[in-house]
């Protein structure tokens, strides 16, 4: 990006501008300012105040054949300060120590039963527990992502399918409850589809996406929508509810989440053979059951026909498939495309390149990214 040499442009631009390109690589003076088509010793100045704010630092000095001088190398400070990222999702969590390079330094995985006040508490206690093998760390904001409706503005959890029901008798409860507990630090919360999403779009198959959906079906369904190359959220922040899309099977009309979801597979499974099936033996069932394979099958076509209006309202024809569902492989795929092969717009449907760490990859993106420009706003204040 080219700034010019008019230096009108406000101080905290270039830092910015500074901050945003050294979160991709370490780089030179010399590189950034032909970068930013900025004078040495602006640059220059740019760099002293970050390195004195702690927020960059050098990295190495590079020697220069034939010269007498070295080329300096600067990178974002590792230990500036730390994210904490709490992945809530299909039961599980995951909570991870994440520095300002967006590398994770410490992590926990736990298992959940249930989601209620009990559950809240066990992930509060995890949390602090690996805080504290971490002490000498400097939390600067929490991020934490959930299954669920969470409001654009105000970070309430709307609607949780998962979580006990008397969590929304207390208005903001999860906001709150680590609110209490972490002290005067951000929280970020938002719905897990949507961080997975932006680590797709950060180092998976949505790298270079302009327009997408990503389409999460596993214990549960959601989807994230990518305009322009950014997340689109709607206008409170419920965007992406693909499973809310309805479907007639001949005998119910109901949100698609209802036949698609590993919930739902399970629970129709369980009919067909007569005993309960665990999501494990569904997978395995789909191999070795004729009658299983089809009912999976035939809810791949059920994806590939919600995709199919999707393309033909919105024209976008970059499309990810992720969850476990995946692990039914390239035939339930297969079956997804068939639905989309006779429109007039040609799209590009796969499977998410990244699993689980999808979450965590989003999470510490976006904890790093708040965390550095947070910085700045302080800086600029002073």
């Amino acid at each position: 990006m080219k700034i010019g040499k008019d230096q009108t442009l406000p101080r905290e631009m270039n830092n910015s501008l500074v901050i945003d390109i050294l979160q991709q690589e370490a780089k030179s003076a010399t590189e950034m300012a032909k970068t930013f088509s900025l004078s040495n010793a602006t640059l220059s100045t740019i760099l002293k105040n970050l390195s004195s704010s702690g927020i960059i630092k050098v990295k190495e000095m590079l020697s220069l054949i034939g010269y007498g001088r070295k080329r300096v190398m600067y990178e974002i400070d590792p230990d500036f300060g730390f994210s904490l990222a709490i992945n809530i999702s299909n039961f599980h969590t995951r909570i991870s120590l994440v520095n300002a390079q967006k590398a994770v330094v410490a992590q926990k995985d736990i298992a959940i039963d249930k989601y209620d006040e009990p559950a809240v508490d066990l992930i509060i206690e995890e949390a602090h527990s690996l805080c504290g093998k971490n002490n000498d760390l400097t939390l600067k904001n929490l991020v934490i992502s959930l299954p669920g409706r969470v409001a654009k503005n105000g970070n309430e959890l709307a609607l949780g399918k998962q979580f006990d029901k008397e969590l929304f008798q207390k208005k903001d409860y999860i906001q709150s409850r680590f609110s209490s507990s972490f002290g005067d630090i951000p929280i970020i919360m938002g719905n897990d589809t949507n961080f997975k999403c932006i680590g797709e779009m950060k180092k998976g198959n949505l790298a270079s996406a302009g327009n997408a959906v990503y389409i999460f079906v596993d214990y549960g369904v959601g989807a994230a929508l990518i305009i322009d190359g950014k997340l689109f959220l709607g206008d409170g922040g419920y965007a992406g509810e693909f499973g809310l899309l309805k479907h007639f099977d001949g005998q119910r009309y109901e949100p698609i989440d209802e036949f698609i979801s590993l919930r739902a597979l399970v629970d129709k499974a369980s009919k067909i053979i007569g005993k309960e099936v665990t999501r494990d033996e569904l997978f395995e069932l789909y191999e070795t059951n004729h009658e299983i394979r089809k009912m999976v099958l035939q809810s791949a076509s059920i994806i590939g026909k919600s995709i199919s209006t999707i393309i033909e309202v919105m024209d976008i024809e970059k499309f990810v498939i992720s969850g476990r569902v995946t692990n039914f492989g390239d035939e339930y795929l297969e079956r997804i495309k068939k639905e989309t092969e006779n429109l007039m717009s040609k799209s590009d449907i796969s499977f998410a390149l990244l699993g689980e760490e999808a979450e965590v990859i989003g999470s510490s993106c976006v904890g790093v990214e708040e965390m550095l420009s947070g910085a700045l706003k302080e800086k600029t204040k002073i």
